[in-house]
């Protein structure tokens, strides 16, 4: 079945011009990625099963989803309901039903019932969705299976209202047929949807987690990474991954997790352990947590058994406090009775700071009082490294001594800085190059890779960063003020050694 809708779609892919089979080729889900969504569809035990195909295209889904379920035992009846609105894809969608109809009855005995919709999905749905009196009598779906259109849908458009609830500025057509999608699923329902892979950090996204969350639960996720020689170094493909949500009252216990290179389902899958569901479903914006190798979940595990955190050892992030743009008329090039030094991301180079690397607007004349800060031991964090750096977290050491005649300080605002949350106490000089060595230590950058949100450092994602103990890190601080170096390799030398740090995590 599923051979033949998609031998079915290269004919009319190829009947096109040039330009727009290149466009349909990108729309339509391939062969092995529609097979590996059908696998996940897990029985539901019942002799007649409904199956929802919101963005149904020629029928690929449709045709691997109805192929899954033949072969499920003690189905006798499928009910498939189809909703496409394109001209191009609709009579060959119909064929595809009617031939796939057909195969069902004769290789499986099994009777299939299709209808297609000419419709909106996500205009049909919307009724529904705000309880309106003009709501459809829809079917409550077992599966639903879907590659949504991946478009942008704007504030002001149609769609943008079928679930306000969610929606946030401008975001993609596709969270939007997911999260409608709920709202036809059976208790026990499963949901398996080509997504985005914005979908699992990006903050823009969190209203639709949490709908997500109160809704359903995530049984399954597959990953598409990049061919990188170094598997140390592989990321995941920008374009989709594969999600599993289920309709429980129960939320599962494990998450599994998959992985295969390239944009297609093929011979390379990896499946890694099965990780426990709030391990990879986290805090209040539901961010997923999804490691690609065995490998990464060896570092995960690593750090996050480390017995300290940030807010343990009574640290705390903060946002650098001066805007140079927003305050113009007290930034000067150079000191004048009255101000103090703003210290700038360019002053950070080689975990040192140096006012020398500024050119201007070295100094601040504070005129509001909230910009400035005292003058004491911090770790300073770049907010948002150059690609240059090649790092998520580019780290300096300040020291207070660096300006001994300077009671305050200003912090420039595409700088964190790391201090005591209570302000009658300051990090020794020993425990500010430990925290430094460790933070800028190859363990934590891999780390850092893992669990960052993006390139840029946010106090959110840190807030609870693990970490050694005090005595720990004040003993790695001591032996690299002995170095007198601040070299990646100097920090790796040192963490590996005090941090035991085993070699499958190195």
């Amino acid at each position: 079945m599923l051979n033949l809708a998609v031998r079915n779609t290269r004919k009319l892919i190829r009947e096109k011009s040039k330009t727009e089979n290149i466009r349909l080729g990108r729309l339509f889900t391939k062969k092995k990625t529609a097979a590996w969504m059908a696998n996940m569809m897990d029985t539901v035990g019942r002799e007649t099963v409904t199956v929802l195909d919101p963005g149904a295209g020629t029928g690929i889904l449709s045709a691997a989803a109805v192929e899954r379920i033949c072969t499920m035992k003690g189905v006798r009846e499928i009910r498939l309901t189809c909703y496409e609105n394109d001209p191009v894809f609709l009579p060959m969608l119909e064929n595809n039903l009617l031939r796939i109809r057909k195969k069902c009855r004769h290789d499986y005995g099994i009777k299939l019932v299709y209808s297609v919709h000419n419709d909106d999905f996500l205009l049909a749905m919307r009724d529904v969705n705000l309880h309106t009196l003009f709501a459809p009598e829809l079917y409550s779906y077992d599966y639903i299976i879907t590659n949504p259109p991946k478009e942008l849908c704007r504030k002001d458009s149609e769609a943008a209202s079928c679930m306000p609830a969610i929606f946030t500025g401008a975001m993609d057509l596709s969270f939007l047929f997911a999260a409608l999608s709920v709202c036809a699923m059976n208790s026990g329902g499963q949901l398996i949807a080509l997504l985005p892979s914005t979908v699992s950090t990006a903050s823009y996204l969190a209203k639709y987690r949490r709908y997500m969350a109160e809704s359903t639960a995530i049984e399954r996720v597959h990953l598409f990474l990049n061919r990188a020689k170094d598997e140390k170094h592989t990321e995941t493909l920008r374009k989709n991954m594969i999600i599993k949500y289920v309709k429980s009252e129960k939320t599962p216990e494990f998450v599994r997790i998959s992985t295969c290179h390239g944009d297609e389902v093929g011979d390379d899958v990896r499946i890694l352990p099965p990780l426990p569901y709030e391990f990879v479903v986290r805090g209040e914006s539901k961010t997923l947590l999804l490691p690609k190798s065995r490998r990464e979940l060896d570092i995960l595990y690593f750090v996050n058994g480390l017995p300290a955190t940030v807010s343990s050892l009574g640290l705390k992030l903060r946002n650098g406090l001066t805007l140079e743009s927003r305050y113009p008329d007290m930034v000067r090039d150079v000191p004048e009775p009255g101000t103090v030094p703003l210290i700038h991301p360019r002053a950070i180079a080689d975990g040192q700071v140096s006012l020398a690397r500024n050119t201007k607007s070295s100094y601040l004349f504070p005129t509001i009082p909230s910009l400035v800060q005292k003058n004491r031991n911090l770790l300073l964090i770049k907010r948002v490294p150059a690609k240059s750096e090649g790092r998520h977290l580019v780290c300096a050491v300040y020291l207070a001594s660096q300006f001994p005649r300077y009671k305050y300080i200003s912090t420039h605002n595409k700088l964190l800085y790391i201090d005591y949350a209570d302000d009658q106490k300051e990090m020794s000089a020993q425990f500010l190059h430990g925290l430094y060595a460790v933070l800028s230590s190859t363990l934590y950058e891999n780390y850092f890779s893992i669990v960052s949100s993006s390139k840029q450092v946010s106090i959110s994602d840190y807030a609870d960063l693990p970490l050694p103990e005090e005595r720990i890190i004040t003993a790695i601080g001591a032996n690299l003020m002995m170095t007198r170096t601040f070299s990646r390799k100097a920090c790796d030398a040192l963490a590996s050694s005090f941090l035991r740090i085993p070699e499958e995590v190195k």
